[in-house]
């Protein structure tokens, strides 16, 4: 049996068999990897590692891990100061630390860590120094972080109401989160559900949302959350994966 490979494209992680192709694995894991020829002439499913030249992936053999962006030249070149780090679960911890840059409540950024490229959401709030959630795997080594210049600035509606749907194991996440979000003046109270695909919820019955907010620690399609959700009679507008998603 062939081992599984973990090829990181852009902040989301998929398990892939060695030895095979590199751009259909990705695509048959619901990856967005732009294609066209499928024989390596156009150069439209370039992918470029973290450390060294890109590679064409409709040619390319998964053969190891791999750590990928679907940009050229992602300027990973904030650094951070004064950095400590606030442990929620046992995924999970939040960090707080100067930084050069502001972001507002909600935005998802892309830091680095030597090869490894992740994805995080800021959790401050305005006055605050930066404070974003973290994988606890690297936590002895985030004087070595680096983040992105170019984030995502998706700033949160006040008048929105949200559903924080979280897994098992991060219900201090989701409550963190949730005080930032009454903190920062949301208009509504956020209303915090665990995520349990097997069982429809019977708090969230007839109630509509405009926005989930999702903190998982294993992967989870939103085709599934919608189907749970219809299952659960609840109707939700808008999806945001705040932690880990496939």
């Amino acid at each position: 049996m062939s081992r599984g490979c973990r090829i990181n494209l852009d902040g989301h992680e998929y398990i892939v068999p060695e030895g095979e192709n590199l751009l259909s694995a990705l695509l048959q894991r619901g990856a967005m990897v732009s294609h066209s020829c499928l024989a390596g002439a156009c150069g439209s499913c370039r992918l470029y590692p973290v450390v060294g030249d890109p590679i064409l992936s409709c040619q390319q053999t998964v053969r190891s891990d791999m750590s990928l962006s679907s940009k050229p030249s992602q300027r990973f070149t904030i650094a951070l100061e004064n950095v400590s780090c606030e442990v929620l679960s046992d995924h999970w911890g939040k960090v707080t630390a100067h930084c050069p840059v502001s972001l507002p409540l909600g935005a998802v950024f892309r830091w680095q860590l030597g090869d490894h490229i992740g994805r995080s959401v800021c959790c401050s709030t305005a006055g605050e120094a930066l404070a974003f959630y973290f994988p606890l795997a690297f936590q002895e080594r985030l004087s070595e972080l680096l983040i992105e210049q170019g984030a995502q600035r998706a700033t949160i509606d006040i008048s929105a109401t949200h559903l924080l749907l979280y897994s098992a194991d991060n219900r201090a996440l989701a409550q963190n989160f949730a005080d930032a979000l009454q903190q920062y003046g949301v208009s509504h109270s956020p209303m915090l559900e665990a995520i349990d695909l097997s069982l429809p919820s019977k708090t969230l019955a007839f109630q509509r949302f405009d926005k989930a907010l999702i903190l998982n620690d294993q992967p989870v399609s939103q085709d599934s959350l919608e189907d749970w959700l219809a299952a659960s009679r609840c109707r939700v507008a808008d999806f945001t994966f705040m932690t880990h998603s496939n």
